[in-house]
């Protein structure tokens, strides 16, 4: 309705006259979306949530919503004074027109938290928007002393997205759920999955699968080559059976072996175990293939040329008594997701629980960036760039250091020397380190961070709470400290608690990505705002991005 040549021609009359003041919430947004949408220009405008903002006393002011403005300003509890949602619901007025209601549509105004009971009601909808006109003649009251810095805020907010390629994915309500693709390292939303960007994007996508599955498939052979005939002939008659690839493999004496994988679609690694029972033999077979010299101070070995890793466990004597195999892939399509945030000079720390794909996300994550920036992967396991002194080919132009060391030293202190060698022995732009564990790692993360070193991480953990939990790796997203709120800070009297838990610092990684499956991950482009949000108990605004089995990308605005 809204595209009608006598509806657009009365709109672009109104929303681009300078005569004309419209009363918005949040314009950055509402301007992209007629812009890009309808080709319209919004001018002059008086934004109430800028409003808000400059007349906000707190510390830190945040956005606020529709509800909180009525509440404050328009004079109404909620969104609606409990009789006028009545009156509106028992009134049988003449509807409103189609035009105002895909308007309606198109802005968005029904999302989010506000409290009217049916949120399709336009009348509802309509008085929402009489609040807003009240809500902005007391805020202007209250302006005067800044009605030069509010006017400039709004033409910049009318003018923040005017230049983007398309359409910006802060304009999104929460919970749409919409294709994406990048132009110029820029998200660009897409309403239909029919534009030559997102056929593009899929046509990549199938290249690049089945050439990383040409290149697992060679490196697999190479892996399997240590096996027993007997354990092998086992492995590969359930591998086609149930038709999924293994992820790992466990050898262990007088033990059935452990088929490890992960079904497409689920969450969990599944654990089979096969009707073959290991010998002490069949494991000193594998054991002299590998070459018992090969394995390390924490007993990981790998194979050239390869991404596969091996670890022994050792019974009393020092014999090997156990193997796991885990088999690794390269595989470019995750990151495929993150190439506006590859593409800032932003420190990234990726977070996800054991076995989902951190590494082989981090790996991707480095052969992008080192394309064109000094690169340098911390690699003590040869897990993100393989084994030996050549880079695997999956880590594009990155080189590697083994956090080699003539002390004997714990994997994680010697991975912390290496972190400060590589920075003043290699003067990288880019430095990757899988799996910051300690405190004293996360120590030498802040200590390159602040030399202007990007970094980009890994660790365990399933979301930000659980990094607020840890107090080995907190001060990564800026540590904790207790503060006393005196009588008048305004945020004791909003709360009327005392005793609060701040952030302390700058967080070391200025971006977070939670990996919560193989093909979808959670992005905080803000950690700072997110660690202050989850201390004060409110919701935080995440992008979530994923892509389904045909290689579409979709992007989500959501809170946790």
């Amino acid at each position: 309705e809204l595209k009608k040549s006598y509806v657009r021609k009365m709109l672009k009359h109104i929303f681009e006259a300078d005569e004309v003041l419209k009363v918005v919430h949040d314009c950055p947004m509402v301007s992209d979306v007629l812009n890009h949408k309808l080709g319209l220009l919004l001018n002059n405008v008086f934004d109430t949530a800028i409003a808000w903002e400059l007349l906000d006393d707190s510390e830190k002011p945040r956005k606020p919503s529709v509800s909180q403005v009525l509440a404050k300003y328009g004079k109404m509890k909620g969104s609606l004074p409990e009789k006028t949602r009545l009156e509106a619901k028992k009134e049988k007025t003449k509807p409103a027109q189609r035009a105002e209601t895909a308007l309606f549509d198109l802005m968005g105004m029904g999302s989010g938290p506000a409290p009217s009971e049916n949120r399709d009601d336009k009348e509802v909808m309509l008085l929402e928007l009489q609040g807003l006109l009240v809500a902005s003649i007391a805020m202007s009251k209250l302006l005067k002393e800044k009605s030069k810095t509010f006017n400039k805020l709004c033409q910049e907010g009318l003018r923040k997205f005017r230049q983007w390629p398309g359409q910006h994915v802060d304009s999104l309500s929460l919970g749409q759920k919409v294709f994406f693709s990048f132009v110029d390292h820029k998200l660009v939303c897409h309403l239909r999955p029919n534009s030559k960007e997102l056929k593009a994007v899929v046509e990549t996508v199938n290249d690049e699968q089945l050439a990383e599955d040409a290149s697992a498939a060679g490196e697999l052979k190479l892996l399997l080559s240590l096996l027993p005939k007997t354990v092998l002939e086992a492995v590969e008659t359930h591998w086609a059976e149930i038709g999924v690839q293994p992820m790992e493999l466990v050898l262990s004496v007088r033990r059935q072996v452990e088929f490890r994988c992960r079904p497409l679609g689920e969450k969990r690694m599944r654990c089979d175990f096969l009707s073959h029972l290991c010998s002490t033999e069949e494991i000193n077979a594998v054991v002299q293939k590998i070459g018992e010299k090969n394995f390390t101070i924490q007993d990981r070995a790998g194979i050239d040329g390869t991404l596969h890793r091996i670890s022994a466990v050792r019974n009393a004597t020092g014999d090997v008594v156990t193997l796991v195999m885990r088999i690794g892939r390269s595989s470019r399509i995750l990151a495929g997701l993150l190439e506006d945030i590859l593409a800032d000079s932003k420190s990234i720390l990726i977070l996800g629980p054991p076995g989902v794909g951190k590494t082989t996300l981090l790996r991707a994550c480095a052969a992008r960036m080192s394309e064109d920036q000094s690169t340098v992967i911390v690699d003590p396991a040869g897990e993100i760039a393989g084994c030996g002194d050549e880079p695997h080919k999956s880590a594009g132009r990155s080189l590697k250091d083994m956090a080699y060391s003539r002390k004997t030293r714990s994997r994680s202190e010697a991975r912390r020397e290496a972190m400060t060698r590589v920075v003043e022995n290699m003067t990288p732009k880019v430095l990757v380190v899988d799996e910051i564990g300690t405190q004293g790692e996360a120590s030498a993360a802040r200590t390159i961070g602040e030399r202007g070193v990007q970094l980009v991480a890994t660790a365990h953990g399933h979301n930000i709470f659980d990094l607020l939990a840890n107090t080995e790796l907190r001060d990564l997203v800026g540590g904790l400290v207790s503060s006393t709120l005196g009588d008048d800070n305004p945020r004791y009297k909003e709360t009327g608690r005392k005793n609060v838990t701040e952030r302390s610092a700058r967080p070391v990684f200025s971006t977070l990505v939670e990996l919560r499956t193989p093909f979808s991950v959670a992005v905080h482009l803000n950690v700072a705002e997110s660690i202050d949000s989850a201390l004060l108990g409110t919701p935080m605004l995440v992008q979530v991005r994923s892509r389904d089995p045909t290689g579409q990308m979709h992007v989500e605005l959501a809170r946790i």
